[in-house]
């Protein structure tokens, strides 16, 4: 199969539960667009005092053909609504949802086919609120035939930030499948932890036959990390991809680099 093709597209603001926020490099193969309602490839959120922020807003610079500079302000916090007016207290029942779904792999599957149908019979929306910035990130990627590097620097304006999550995310309907040691696996529940962060599975896709991973993943101050992965296809969610979540300390919350390489490889070889 062709190589895929690795673009940005400044006016698209994905689709679904995420619609609006600042996208990362997306990813084509054949002329068909992969990304759907994932976030991308290099994006970033963080959690503080209990709530998610992402990002609305984001500038693209090109150095040239194979480098690109990606430059987010986190300035968006998500809420929970009831005929458009925010609950704090309907938001903190779904974050706290949100930390108990992360915990169980085994019943994430239910838990989410049950909390979509709650939230529809409820009549609870979810809505993007523009805040004050608490951070800006900077990711520089690198272009390759079936790779990309990828390099973040994270400057945080809060100091209250518990979690960074980068994120790398492409369409569940492409990517259905696992793939690990050279065999077709399951694909992962929403939220699944990779305990060897060295030898990382591929999400696969049994249409385009192309797979992706993450390898070479380092973060400076010798910063703990989680590499996970997940994919959620259910209405207005359809994304697989991998998270790599960081916890900082206050003392080293701003000036934190995380670097890895995105790789892609065709399925048939």
């Amino acid at each position: 199969m062709p190589a895929p093709v690795f673009f940005r597209d400044d006016y698209y603001k994905g689709i679904g539960i995420s619609k609006g926020l600042a996208r990362g490099v997306q990813v084509m193969t054949d002329g068909v667009d992969l990304t759907q309602e994932g976030m991308g490839l290099g994006t970033i959120a963080i959690r503080s005092k209990g709530y998610t922020y992402f990002s609305q807003n984001s500038k693209v610079a090109w150095i040239d053909s194979q480098n690109m500079l990606l430059d987010y302000v986190i300035d968006t916090v998500h809420l929970s609504s009831y005929k458009n007016v925010a609950y704090p207290l309907i938001t903190r029942i779904r974050e706290l949802g949100v930390v108990l779904y992360r915990l169980l792999p085994a019943f994430q599957k239910v838990m989410l086919l049950t909390g979509t149908k709650v939230r529809r019979f409820l009549g609870v929306k979810t809505i993007f609120v523009p805040v004050p910035p608490l951070a800006r990130a900077q990711f520089h990627f690198k272009f390759g035939t079936n790779r990309v590097e990828v390099c973040l620097k994270f400057y945080a304006i809060d100091k209250d930030i518990d979690e960074i999550f980068i994120m790398n995310e492409l369409g569940a309907d492409f990517f259905d499948c696992g793939w690990k040691a050279g065999c077709l696996t399951k694909p992962p529940s929403g939220w699944e932890v990779l305990e060897d962060t060295n030898s990382l599975p591929s999400l696969y896709s049994s249409n385009e036959h192309l797979r992706y991973s993450l390898s070479d993943i380092i973060v400076n101050q010798e910063l703990p990390f989680k590499v996970c992965w997940g994919r959620e296809q259910i209405e207005d969610l359809c994304w697989a991809g991998f998270t790599i979540q960081i916890n900082p300390v206050v003392s080293s919350i701003s000036g934190i680099i995380c670097r890895y390489t995105l790789i892609f490889e065709d399925a048939d070889n």
